[in-house]
């Protein structure tokens, strides 16, 4: 089993995984690669505010629900990404779930350009008062993180949502094996119902 080492305040947890490694060897990265590309998923841009007062924002697809009962989500960022600072710095950050046909966004917020911001617009959200891509995201959620662990190459932070706004119409934009497009009419339900876990 990996091991955690906890982290001092302000500092993440590092989960260390040498144990793990040493009984038995994980694929290679061409092969992760190719499995976890066969899997779609939405594109999020997760976003926050540096020590500067500045909008910072990336890319992620790596998003998923954590809890109901309190609402917690997770977000998994590349330890490389300069963002991540100002994620931990605002201790919170806003999901901007995109909508379809922006690719551009998406693609602007996954380049390391410092001025990614000057290409799109966005305010404040109620709660957080971190940046909020007002015309792009289908929804938003305003998260507080509340755990931050080291797991090998990337950050995994578990945010509480205490704001944000579900879909109030239209589709979400997709991305599966490095390639976008968006969600097929068809599958469009009437209403807005979730799936159960039975397991």
């Amino acid at each position: 089993m990996p091991s955690e080492h906890p982290a001092t305040p302000g500092e993440p947890s590092i989960v260390s995984l040498d144990s793990m490694k040493n009984d038995m060897q994980p694929v290679d990265i061409g092969t992760f690669r190719a499995i976890m590309g066969s899997l779609p998923t939405g594109v999020c841009v997760v976003s926050a505010i540096d020590k500067e007062d500045e909008p910072r924002g990336l890319t992620c697809n790596a998003v998923c629900s954590v809890s109901q009962e309190p609402p917690l989500v997770l977000v998994c960022v590349d330890l490389l990404k300069e963002s991540l600072h100002a994620l931990r710095d605002s201790g919170g950050f806003v999901v901007n779930v995109l909508r379809e046909d922006r690719s551009r966004v998406s693609q602007l917020f996954a380049s390391p350009s410092a001025s990614k911001f000057d290409g799109v617009f966005w305010e404040a959200s109620e709660v957080l008062k971190l940046p909020m891509l007002t015309t792009d995201a289908l929804a938003y959620a305003e998260c507080r993180i509340v755990a931050d662990l080291q797991v090998g190459d990337h950050a995994m932070l578990v945010g509480m949502i205490v704001g944000g706004e579900p879909p109030l119409g239209g589709r979400p934009l997709m991305y599966w094996r490095r390639g976008y497009s968006n969600w097929p009419e068809a599958a469009i339900p009437n209403g807005m119902g979730r799936p159960t876990n039975s397991a």
